[in-house]
């Protein structure tokens, strides 16, 4: 059996703030096969984005890594030297971010940003384009993500497009570099409905067409649901439970899970969901046992103290919740 093409076991992630750590990513455990989508659900704070983040080493200088691995087609990325890394992020994998506004430099136009990441691709690569043939690509890259008119998308200013627009532009910067991996961080934030499902309907299109893998992290639980073969359900720094798409959502084990696919809003109209109650804990100072326990109506003695252990309850369906652990440990 081939070795998954993203691998994550144990990865423990803090942030020093102010002299003291938060303890955001918790042991995490992903796979991402090759050709797979993949989505991360769960609430605001909770490690998505830094999870993303961690697999590109583009974590803030404030971030420490403090155990587990990243494999990348069996190569520790947390081992990769510079030139390594580089080729990663060049050639293999990219990120689209939730924020275009925040990720595109506002003094650069559009197609200067595209240039250079198409001239370093390549570079990497041992070849050289003229910049005819530099030009030519990233007009290609602004049609196939649906904008028109792609010589004034390149000489605009980011400030000059709309939020879609710029949505669209970071796509077609990460498709210039993802050739195996694409991590797409809350795509469509900021958007209004109508241009998210634009935008995810493009992503899946874009993915299908060149055979790419994706990593999904949203909150448009429908989205995800559609899009993705597997979903991972996190709650603050942890996994909580894991599976097909399909047996997740209509079959969740964890309580949170069950709380959180009953607090998204639905089309049919029935009553108002109340949420979930509570907030998720302080990192510099988690719970012990399993850290929904403070906000779980099923807590048991055992959660308070140890952490539950991931158990799978049906064919590639797990869960890490003692309701479902056979000796309660």
């Amino acid at each position: 059996m081939n070795a998954p093409l993203l691998q994550i076991n144990g990865l423990h992630v803090a942030y020093k703030v102010y002299g003291t750590r938060h303890h955001v990513l918790n042991g995490i455990s992903i796979s991402v096969e090759k050709g797979e989508k993949v989505g991360i659900i769960g609430e605001s704070g909770c490690g998505k984005t830094t999870t993303l983040k961690s697999v590109l080493r583009i974590l803030p200088s404030n971030a420490l890594i403090e155990g587990g691995e990243i494999l990348y087609d069996s190569k520790n990325v947390l081992k990769m030297d510079g030139n390594e890394l580089r080729k990663l992020r060049r050639t293999k994998v990219s990120m689209i971010f939730q924020d275009p506004t925040a990720a595109l430099n506002p003094v650069f136009k559009i197609g200067e940003q595209l240039f250079d990441i198409i001239r370093a691709k390549y570079e990497d690569g041992g070849r050289s384009l003229t910049s005819k043939e530099i030009r030519e690509e990233a007009e290609m890259l602004i049609r196939q993500v649906m904008l028109p008119e792609p010589e004034r998308i390149l000489s605009s200013y980011p400030f000059q497009l709309s939020g879609g627009m710029r949505q669209r532009v970071m796509i077609a910067m990460a498709l210039a570099s993802a050739s195996e991996l694409l991590l797409a961080d809350e795509p469509t934030t900021n958007l209004d409905v109508t241009i998210q499902d634009q935008i995810l309907r493009l992503i899946d299109r874009i993915v299908n067409e060149k055979k790419l893998s994706i990593v999904l992290v949203s909150h448009a639980l429908g989205a995800v649901r559609k899009m993705v073969n597997r979903v991972y359900v996190m709650y603050a720094g942890t996994i909580v439970e894991e599976g097909r798409t399909r047996d997740v959502f209509e079959n969740p084990l964890h309580p949170y899970t069950k709380m959180l696919l009953a607090s998204a809003p639905k089309l049919t109209g029935e009553g108002i969901s109340e949420g979930i109650p509570g907030r998720i804990p302080d990192y510099s100072s988690p719970p012990p046992g399993c850290r929904f326990h403070p906000r779980c109506p099923s807590a048991t003695p055992a959660c308070r103290f140890k952490e539950p252990k991931m158990v799978e309850v049906e064919p590639n369906h797990r869960v890490a919740c003692y309701l479902y652990s056979m000796r309660g440990e």
